[in-house]
This record gives C-alpha cells, structure tokens and sequence, in this order.
C-alpha cells in the first residue's frame, strides 16, 4: 500500500469526470483513478467554503467536473485537492465515520487508504 503523499500525487493532471453520491459517501471518477471520500469533502472556490449539508453543496462538487487536478496536499487533518489557486475540493481525516476517510484506487498501483489514527 502506497502512503497518501506519495499515492494522492498519481491524481496530478488527472480530470475530473465524474461524481458518484452514494448514502453516506462520495466517489469522484478521475481519468484513471477513483477516490471514494468516505469523510464527506467541502468544496472550497474563491475563499467560499461549501461543507455536506449546506445548499449548494452538491452544485459546488458537480462545478469541478471537467477540470484538471493541478495539485494534492494531504496532511494530518485533510487532503486537499487543488485545481485551480481557488478552487480545491477537501476531505476531512479526522471527521470520517468510517475507520478511513478515503480510499484512492489506480490502475498499476496499490490502493491508498487514510484514516485520522
């Protein structure tokens, strides 16, 4: 199993093409990889915070499809997924209600799972 530094950075230049909701969690469909998040994520444009539950929080993921990941950033209590200077989609470690907050899978590797422990 690869760590989320070096894992989460396999999403670098990947597109956005899609999102999954599911009961309690959320899958996002790269070109050649899937991220479930089962952590629920915010979406975060412009200095605006979206977070699971509020209005709009749902438009605000589906405005990310289509764009390309230009970096990852994951740290103790969060990965953050930028694709632009102001917009990045975050899922929290430490809130998941599962014993990981995500799970990132791509062809060639091994799976990525991160947890708040």
């Amino acid at each position: 199993m690869e760590s989320a530094n070096a894992g989460t950075r396999l999403l670098c230049g990947q597109r956005l093409v899609g999102i999954t909701f599911v009961w309690d969690y959320v899958q996002f469909q790269f070109d050649d990889c899937l991220l479930s998040a089962y952590a629920l994520p915010s979406a975060e444009i412009g200095g605006v915070a979206w977070r699971p539950n509020e209005p709009g929080w749902r438009d605000r993921l589906c405005d990310f499809i289509g764009m390309t990941v230009r970096f990852t950033e994951p740290s103790p209590c969060a990965l953050a997924i930028g694709f632009t200077d102001t917009h990045s989609i975050v899922i929290p470690i430490e809130d998941s209600p599962t014993a990981e907050s995500f799970q990132l899978s791509c062809p060639g590797h091994a799976a990525v799972l991160e947890n708040g422990s």
